[in-house]
């Protein structure tokens, strides 16, 4: 579908210039939309925009195309309806929408709006190797309509994955001007100060200066967060106050103010995220649910002699049971079934990166990704995490072989859509970098056993103390990582990451492979040759240059995988908060038990 459908629609989304018979019936066409029509319309807009907004995107589908029925000349319902469709992941047909949508747009903005859902479609569903093709409807989405601030908060967005940071710092600056808004404060000074710290480039403090008050001075920027502090807390939003409050905390540490009061806007960023989190993730990120979840993962995949017993023992049971029900017939059921399952996957094997979350996991996947024998996008989509959790661990102790292995296709095919581009086909190796991973190795150690053997993990790690400081300073986006906004729930996230990390080298010491980002930093040369012969690969110079990837990195750490490469600035960021980082975080990083 995304080698059809999308180029199809690309070619539509451009049209050439209609003849004045195409143009006389567009307009007829429009004339056509009475005002009653267009009045129930609305309505019916307007409760699809609800239906979105709650989390119903089927619903809000159906109202689309009711309202697109109601009139079929109106350009917003198409938009719109690509939107929620790429919610459900039906990407081609959303793309289809985004068309339509531009085609019947009356005008700019309507035609902008249109380009900007597109761009986003085709990201999400091609994956990071289309941000360049996604930054030209973005583009021109820009250019058509200047104060669509979406357009260049993607843009932006796009420009931190290609390493474009001056040309995303300008972009977020616009976005600025057009739309004030807490969340873009944040980007635009987190983006500032990553381009000035990480790579020397004088466009962070020149943006800083230029996009708020006093040209002269950094005053400016804290007097508009100041005024924004002041509206989020009367209005009682939490997600306004913890942008906000984020944003006061870079600006701080980038000047080098005292620490207790740069901490103190860290700790209210903190706790206001945790606010404005959804309750069940709050839930989720509890001390016991992470101690718990990593036993039963544990538990759930023993690997080595153990997992061989039960993947024997299973076998068996399967069998017996199709004898006793089918008898004689049981070897003419079993080969009618496996000529309904999914057909092998050809191409490169495997190479899972994990560990815990800034650890450096962004750093070594930019560096792989220079090597000609290995493929990746750049994405960390959780493809592998997705298809087993919605099985659940039960599920691995009743699957059968051909269940496991048929899942191993459905994923293998997934994600080599994603990672796999056409000059990358012959590569030995594809790259899935997704954290979640580090939860779900032994579910991929199942899938992929029978279909390809020879996967290979990478598990690197990072001097605890800069790992939680490193988390409990992140704006992680959405509340993805609620643990990191409390110590307590970080320290035992951090020990059940770690729990998993060594039963995984323990049970699988011939395919995972342990890599100290210290050790990455201070000698890159050899470990990364190290871990290239480890892979059967020949060493690359081009993997001591991360920062000149080409592909598009989409992690929280894309922005440092952009500067001069294996710099030590990160080695010891965390000293100088060191005696707040004692007082309120350290204390959870001791095991208890």
């Amino acid at each position: 579908a995304a080698k059809t459908a999308w180029p199809r629609a690309r070619r539509k989304l451009f049209p050439r210039k209609p003849s004045r018979r195409a143009s006389r019936a567009k307009t007829a066409a429009a004339i056509e939309t009475t005002a009653e029509a267009a009045a129930e319309w609305a309505v019916v807009q307007a409760r699809a925009d609800a239906a979105v907004a709650r989390g119903a995107p089927h619903e809000a589908i159906s109202l689309y195309r009711d309202a697109i029925q109601l009139a079929p000349a109106l350009s917003p319902a198409y938009t719109n309806l690509c939107h929620a469709l790429k919610l459900l992941g039906e990407y081609a047909d959303a793309l289809q929408m985004c068309t339509e949508g531009y085609v019947r747009a009356k005008d700019d903005r309507e035609r902008a709006a249109a380009l900007v859902n597109y761009g986003v479609a085709q990201y999400s569903g091609g994956g990071a190797r289309y941000f360049r093709s996604a930054i030209a409807a973005w583009s021109k989405a820009s250019s058509q309509d200047p104060a669509n601030a979406a357009a260049h908060r993607y843009y932006a967005k796009a420009g931190v994955a290609l390493g474009k940071l001056r040309e995303a710092a300008e972009a977020e600056k616009l976005a600025w001007t057009v739309d004030p808004r807490p969340e873009t404060v944040l980007a635009l000074a987190h983006l500032a100060t990553s381009a000035n710290a990480s790579t020397g480039d004088a466009v962070g403090v020149d943006l800083l200066r230029s996009g708020f008050g006093d040209p002269a001075a950094l005053d400016g920027f804290a007097e508009s967060l100041q005024e924004f502090a002041a509206q989020a807390t009367k209005e009682g939003s939490p997600a306004d106050l913890a942008a906000i409050k984020q944003a006061e905390f870079v600006y701080l540490d980038y000047s080098k103010a005292e620490p207790e009061r740069a901490w103190a806007s860290l700790v209210a960023a903190n706790a206001a995220r945790r606010d404005a989190a959804a309750p069940h993730i709050v839930k989720g990120s509890a001390p016991e649910i992470s101690e718990g979840a990593a036993t039963d993962f544990i538990r759930a995949f023993p690997g080595g002699a153990k997992a061989k017993q039960k993947r024997a023992d299973r076998k068996k049971a399967d069998q017996d049971l199709l004898d006793h029900v089918a008898g004689d017939a049981s070897i003419e059921l079993k080969d009618e079934a496996n000529k309904n399952r999914p057909s092998p996957v050809e191409g490169p094997a495997q190479l899972f990166i994990m560990g815990a979350p800034r650890s450096g996991g962004t750093l070594l996947h930019a560096a792989l990704s220079r090597h000609d024998g290995i493929a990746t996008d750049g994405d960390a989509t959780p493809v592998l995490a997705d298809l087993a959790a919605e099985r659940g661990l039960a599920f691995f102790d009743r699957a059968s072989e051909e269940d496991l292995a048929d899942l191993g296709r459905a994923y293998r095919r997934r994600h080599h859509a994603r990672a796999v581009s056409p000059q990358k086909e012959n590569a030995s190796f594809a790259i899935d970098a997704a954290l979640e991973n580090v939860w779900w190795l032994g579910a991929a150690a199942q899938y992929l056993e029978a279909e390809a053997p020879d996967f290979k993990a990478l598990i690197i790690r990072r001097d605890p103390k800069a790992v939680a400081f490193s988390c409990y300073k992140a704006a992680f986006a959405n509340g993805e990582r609620a643990w990191a906004d409390k110590p307590e729930d970080l320290g035992a996230r951090l020990h059940a990451i770690r729990k998993l990390e060594d039963h995984w080298l323990k049970t699988m010491p011939d395919r995972v492979k342990l890599v100290e980002y210290e050790k990455l930093i201070s000698n890159p040369q050899k470990v990364l040759n190290d871990v290239v012969a480890w892979l059967g690969l020949e060493a690359c110079e081009l993997c001591l240059t991360p920062n000149e990837t080409e592909v598009a990195l989409t992690s929280y750490g894309a922005v440092e995988a952009r500067a001069p490469p294996f710099h030590t600035q990160s080695l010891a960021a965390w000293k100088r908060y060191e005696k707040q980082l004692k007082r309120d975080v350290f204390p959870h990083l001791v095991d208890k038990k």
